[in-house]
């Protein structure tokens, strides 16, 4: 099976911690990026589904940032 972007060697670390609130399983993914950490959450009825929020939570705020950053580079 060939593995796309096999050869990685730039690691990047994300911490997931979850705990209940109000009945539901909130998740918290951080990591740290530029400098701080940068946090995602979710909340759910699973802690699948939890974790899976958090991460695209996550994911939403370092790509509203490159972006930015992107756009004001090039212009």
């Amino acid at each position: 099976m060939n593995t796309p972007c096999a050869d990685l060697d730039n690691d990047w670390s994300v911490t997931i911690s979850l705990g209940p609130r109000d009945g539901q399983v909130c998740a918290r993914a951080s990591m740290p990026w530029r400098g701080r950490d940068v946090v995602g959450v979710g909340l759910a009825t699973s802690d699948e589904l939890a974790v899976s929020r958090a991460l695209s939570d996550l994911a939403r705020r370092t790509m509203t940032v490159s972006v930015h950053d992107n756009i004001a580079a090039s212009g």
